[in-house]
C-alpha cells in the first residue's frame, strides 16, 4: 500500500495531514 510505504518513512504531523485530507476529500467528493 503507498500510504503505508510513505507513513513509515514520514513523521507523525504528516500523517495526520493526510488522513485530514482523505476525510475532507471523501465529505465533498
Amino acid at each position: 500500500d503507498v500510504f503505508d510505504y510513505f507513513t513509515e518513512r514520514t513523521p507523525r504531523s504528516y500523517v495526520e495531514v493526510r488522513e485530514t485530507s482523505l476525510v475532507w476529500n471523501f465529505k465533498f467528493a
